[in-house]
């Protein structure tokens, strides 16, 4: 299809020296010949190709990666509060969940409510959803005491159990941060980042639990757990060095239909007679407007050899 940014300059100057344009889909009996061949190579000889991977040495990801190295707990456990729990009332911090258990609040749901990383003095009330971090001795012991009851799954926690849309970051101060000189419990993190922390590296010394008083210096490392469209409002400011990598880029699949319906419009514009490079910029146009994409993604989408191919042609 006639819809590269490369192609589409092809085309225009074909019309501009007086010569028949390509239509949108002349090129397709090439691309289609190309990927039929393509297939065929690799599947015949595919195997002596590609590199195998050993099975000696599988494939670690750098989440697996930073969870061995740092004995991270991976376990989520789900957990309701019933009417009779002496939880309610209470809040976070007072639960002890970090100091006395070890225990990680990464989200809190309520009918159509949902919180990650609660504050720490959110109150707990009957009839709440817990998705809690921690190893399993210590979860059964913090049930135990508050009579939780526990749940297989919930819909609602499904990201946070998903390597493509949560997980651990590590997460550097800065000597420039605003966040010098104060703790975490004063700053506000869980409240202005929805994300929890859950180790504190600080003048060599790693800090599990509650570290919510410990002042912090230039230099010390966080490890935290999140959502990857949360850890990126870390990364976007400067406060905060994110040296964990991820694609971090939420899935709204809300905007499915909103952006099928932009790309057959503009494929109908083209059909119809319409420029080729109108049609598509009216298409990308009508996405930025239905905000299935964001000015700045549209922006990152750009491609700059088309544009100096443009520049070095103009006369």
């Amino acid at each position: 299809m006639v819809g590269s940014g490369s192609l589409i300059v092809v085309n225009d100057l074909l019309r501009g020296a007086g010569l028949e344009a390509y239509r949108l889909f002349s090129v397709a009996p090439v691309g289609l010949a190309l990927l039929l061949s393509g297939i065929a190579y690799f599947f015949f000889f595919g195997s002596g190709i590609l590199p195998k991977r050993s099975e000696q040495s599988p494939f670690v990801s750098d989440q697996e990666k930073l969870i061995n190295a740092l004995n991270l707990p991976n376990q989520i456990w789900l957990y309701k509060i019933p009417p009779d729990s002496s939880i309610i009332g209470k809040t976070t911090e007072q639960s002890g969940v970090w100091d006395h258990c070890n225990l990680h609040i990464l989200g809190l749901s309520q009918g159509k409510e949902l919180q990650y990383a609660p504050w720490r003095e959110n109150s707990f009330q009957a009839g709440q959803e817990l998705a809690i971090l921690g190893c399993e001795e210590s979860m059964l012991k913090f049930a135990a005491r508050y009579g939780l009851i526990r749940q297989e799954q919930d819909y609602r926690f499904t990201a946070l159990n998903d390597p493509e849309q949560a997980g651990f970051a590590e997460v550097i101060v800065p000597h420039r941060s605003e966040l010098v000189g104060q703790t975490i419990r004063q700053y506000g993190f869980r409240k202005r980042y929805a994300v929890e922390p859950v180790i504190l590296f600080s003048r060599g010394e790693e800090i599990r639990g509650d570290f919510s008083d410990h002042r912090i210096i230039p230099g010390d490392t966080f490890i935290v757990h999140g959502l990857w469209e949360h850890i990126s409002g870390l990364k976007s400011e400067p406060n905060f060095v994110v040296t964990t990598s991820f694609d971090g880029q939420h899935k709204n699949q809300s905007k499915t239909g909103a952006a099928a319906l932009s790309f057959l419009g503009a494929i109908i514009l083209a059909m119809t007679g319409a420029s080729i490079a109108l049609s598509f910029f009216t298409g990308a146009l009508a996405m930025i407007l239905l905000r299935v994409i964001t000015i700045e993604e549209a922006y990152r989408a750009i491609e700059w050899e088309v544009v100096f191919l443009l520049a070095g042609l103009w006369p």
